[in-house]
């Protein structure tokens, strides 16, 4: 097989919102590669045995590139969703130094989803024809691949989804015209005030991803959920988390069980609780601090 030297390859411009998966696509199509070729080029990998698992070395796409998309720190920040995990608390802060100088190699699909497993393909059918009116071809956004968006956040549409097995993103580097027949039907028809939160939801993960201000100390961040948890009333006395209030207020907020059902097939969980992710640790935290200062 002939190998091509990045020297030579060309490089088309980077998209508003535009995931580095869907960069790669665009760069692979518009020099006539295979996929597997335009990732090893690109990605820093000899002999590449699939493309959504491959470990990317954001150093080696930046000399591949010859920096025609910035450095390291703004590829980090422009492709992919790393910046706003770390801002999250997902991941720490230090362990971006280690993606931007290619001593961390996360899979390409981590990249994307921020998780390795069960990736969500989604676009807003607006945005698509935008895109193409605009671009000639729809690409994938960063917003609408979140695993919190269920909605577009500037044009409050339910997002298309797409139905594509990891086996499939083991050997092709897709765009969203290559999977016409994938659309996902869904009848998902929420309540009104289920979707208004879904929306909130989105439009949340919308501004987390665009928010490059310094994190907050986590002492802030676990008062402010506290604060949050006391203004709901499901604290207790103590300072720990009140389930049960917590479980009736979520059946309150969100109507019948098969509306809350819904709501939580949504969110990938399968009971409330799931969706506390760590405020339940807070609380303990809470109530260690509280005893400590007695």
């Amino acid at each position: 097989m002939k190998r091509f030297s990045p020297a030579i390859l060309q490089f088309p411009e980077l998209w508003p919102d535009e995931t580095i998966y869907s960069l790669l696509a665009k760069i692979a199509r518009v020099n006539g590669i295979g996929h597997f070729e335009a990732i090893g080029l690109l990605l820093g990998t000899d002999r590449p045995m699939t493309v959504i698992g491959c470990p990317v070395d954001l150093r080696h796409f930046y000399e591949a590139t010859e920096g025609a998309y910035g450095s390291p720190s703004a590829l980090l920040r422009k492709l992919t969703i790393l910046p706003m995990l770390a801002n999250l608390g997902v991941t720490s802060i230090s362990s971006l130094k280690d993606v931007e100088n290619g001593n961390k190699r996360p899979e390409l699909g981590a990249l994307i989803f921020g998780i390795n497993r069960g990736c969500q393909w989604r676009i807003c059918s607006e945005c698509a024809d935008r895109d193409r009116k605009i671009y000639g071809i729809a690409y994938w956004h960063k917003v609408h691949q979140l695993q919190t968006s269920q909605y577009c956040p500037e044009h409050q549409l339910k997002l298309v989804r797409f139905d594509l097995g990891r086996m499939r993103l083991h050997y092709h580097l897709f765009l969203p015209h290559d999977l016409k027949s994938n659309i996902v039907d869904t009848d998902d028809h929420p309540t009104n005030e289920i979707r208004n939160t879904l929306l909130d939801i989105s439009l949340l993960g919308r501004d987390a991803l665009a928010d490059d201000m310094p994190p907050y100390a986590a002492d802030i961040t676990q008062a402010t959920f506290k604060q949050g948890l006391e203004r709901f009333e499901i604290l207790k006395a103590t300072g720990e988390l009140d389930l049960q209030e917590y479980f009736a207020e979520f059946a309150r907020k969100f109507g019948t069980d098969a509306s809350a059902s819904k709501l939580l097939r949504l969110a990938k969980a399968s009971k409330p609780s799931q969706l506390l992710n760590g405020l339940v640790d807070f609380t303990r935290f809470c109530r260690h601090s509280s005893a400590s200062s007695l």
